[in-house]
């Protein structure tokens, strides 16, 4: 058991050390101990959470700390998810804009974490015109606008 936990600490110790590592989400930095609690998080041991960090980094962008004014300057171009809401019926966007999602596809969108980057493209469907692509992973729903961005 021991020997177990100070295999899993290095390899934690490496990877925290790393330069490809620097810009990871490292849950015990980006929640507290009563998210951690609520979302069962603490209860995962060391390998565990070391699986669940790597697949964040990968699949997910971690939200600034920076004012929505700073983080627009920063990257304008992209679109985010901010939001999934009514157990993923309705999806809000970084730019305030509001979709209803289909109901065949609400099944993806009911686990929608957020954040991670978006792109719209023409679904071809008149009910739902809007494809809404997960960049990270290529999975895409369909949608409509029921709020037009800020500005």
């Amino acid at each position: 058991m021991q020997r177990s936990f100070f295999k899993y600490a290095s390899i934690l110790l490496c990877l925290l050390s790393s330069s490809v590592f620097a810009k990871a989400i490292i849950l015990t930095d980006v929640m507290s101990r009563e998210d951690q609690h609520e979302t069962g998080v603490d209860t995962l041991n060391a390998k565990q959470k070391l699986a669940l960090q790597t697949w964040l980094d990968k699949n997910f962008v971690l939200k600034s700390d920076m004012g929505k004014e700073e983080e627009e300057k920063k990257v304008p171009a992209s679109l985010y998810l901010s939001q999934s809401i009514d157990n993923g019926t309705k999806l809000i966007l970084s730019d305030d804009s509001m979709y209803l999602v289909s109901p065949e596809d609400v099944t993806y969108t009911s686990f929608w974490i957020t954040p991670f980057p978006l792109r719209l493209e023409d679904s071809g469907d008149p009910e739902y015109p809007v494809r809404i692509v997960n960049i990270n992973n290529g999975k895409s729903v369909k949608a409509r606008q029921i709020k037009p961005p800020r500005g």
